[in-house]
């Protein structure tokens, strides 16, 4: 098969845009590849196969309305970007083997067998170099973490997961939760307010195991910005708190703050039988949000509902409470979910996917350009009867990993986010 490359810069250009999911595995640095894992943020498409890294789009790093591009090659600008899949120089792993791929708006990590992180990208709040006090690692190739290995960590600790987030960082191990970066909206325990932290500080949720983190930060004068997301798994049933500083468990999985510090717990809008397995949140743009998977295989939501995103038929924001993600056409179980910047996917047992939120470039692949406030069916293009793994989303577009380690893509293709 012969792909031709669209180089489109013009979100209003939709011949560009991928209305359906196409392949980006067929030839070029990927051919011969199977992929393994895939991660998908803001502009970025990052894939992992062979034990070699290969990157696509651009990173983008937003800061007070504006927004400062930056390629994976060291490259800097809204040029950049790369519309077909790039072979990172793999010089740095050694003998090594890649474990996991994380991806964030404006950086990403790799995490080795043997328990060393290795990341790329912005490091303008020491997001990328925890432990150092030089800024060490760019977007000019992949450089250890020095603050991140078997060597700097407790005995017997070692990491297990990576979460890039706008401007700051939190990593999950065996036995705790440690964050570092700005310090924005009280995210990060035992430091002051705005300020950057330049070691991993241990999030600490008393009576519980912090499963993972997700902020979105973007400078705004829109406290709702200011998102703020914790899950753990030291309880049984599901409770939120608008706040970091609890004193004990009161059934409570997920903790979430805007920017006050006042505790008010509440639990009502989720059957109290169900247990939140997973936690999603859009990370980057726009009023944050967030997805709850259960263990009964239900989704909902919480927060901003800007373009439908919390998928209950409604666009009213909710932060007291649960919302349900209507099951009118959802109606089965699910295994995974993604929540995009503007739209939101899911991935259910029965091999198919659905999207809604937010769709002027193709994203629910219905073409209803103007959205979807409730989830509709996807439909599979060129992924065909293959049965898909993964399920994420990043800025006006999505991508799935198959069973046959290939990746497709669909949405925007705006710096050359989806390939072809």
């Amino acid at each position: 098969m012969t792909l031709a490359l669209v180089c489109e810069l013009h979100y209003s250009n939709t011949i560009a845009n991928r209305l359906s999911p196409v392949t980006v595995t067929a030839s070029g640095a990927l051919a011969g590849i199977t992929i393994s894992k895939i991660a998908v943020s803001g502009l970025l498409s990052m894939a992992l196969g062979a034990n070699k890294i290969f990157f696509w789009g651009i990173f983008a790093m937003q800061t007070s309305g504006s927004t400062t591009y930056a390629g994976f090659d060291g490259t800097n600008g809204a040029t950049s970007y790369k519309n077909a899949p790039y072979a990172m120089s793999m010089s740095f792993l050694g003998s090594k083997t890649i474990d996991n791929i994380f991806c964030g708006p404006s950086s990403a990590f790799v995490l080795t067998s043997d328990g060393y992180v290795f990341g790329i990208g912005y490091n303008g709040a020491y997001q990328l170099d925890p432990g150092s006090t030089a800024i060490s690692l760019s977007n000019s190739g992949f450089g250890q973490a020095y603050g991140l290995n078997p060597n700097t960590l407790n005995a017997g600790e070692y990491v297990t997961s990576i979460i890039p987030n706008a401007v700051n960082t939190a990593v999950i191990t065996n036995k705790r939760a440690y964050m570092w970066g700005q310090n924005t909206a009280y995210q990060i325990t035992q430091v002051p307010l705005s300020y950057t932290a330049q070691y991993p500080v241990e999030i600490i949720i008393p009576g519980n195991k912090v499963t993972k983190i997700f902020t979105n930060n973007m400078p705004s004068s829109n406290p709702l910005l200011y998102f703020y997301a914790v899950l753990t798994d030291g309880c049984d049933y599901p409770t939120v708190t608008l706040s970091r500083d609890v004193t004990s468990c009161v059934g409570g999985t997920v903790y979430y703050s805007t920017t006050t510090r006042a505790s008010v717990p509440y639990n009502s809008g989720m059957t109290a039988d169900r247990k939140i397995i997973d936690m999603q949140t859009n990370g980057g743009y726009y009023e944050g949000y967030a997805l709850f998977l259960t263990s009964a295989g239900r989704v909902y939501s919480l927060g901003g509902a800007e373009n439908g995103r919390v998928g209950d038929g409604t666009t009213t924001s909710l932060w007291t409470a649960f919302k349900t993600v209507s099951t009118t056409v959802m109606n089965t179980f699910i295994v995974a979910i993604t929540a995009g910047y503007t739209s939101a996917g899911a991935l259910s047992s029965d091999n198919q996917f659905y999207i809604w939120g937010y769709s002027s470039f193709g994203e629910t692949t219905d073409g209803e350009g103007n959205g979807r406030v409730t989830p509709v069916l996807g439909y599979r293009g060129e992924i065909g009867s293959r049965i898909i793994l993964d399920i994420q989303g990043g800025m006006q577009r999505f991508g799935v990993l198959t069973a046959d380690g290939r990746v497709f893509l669909w949405g925007s293709n705006n710096f050359g986010m989806c390939f072809r």
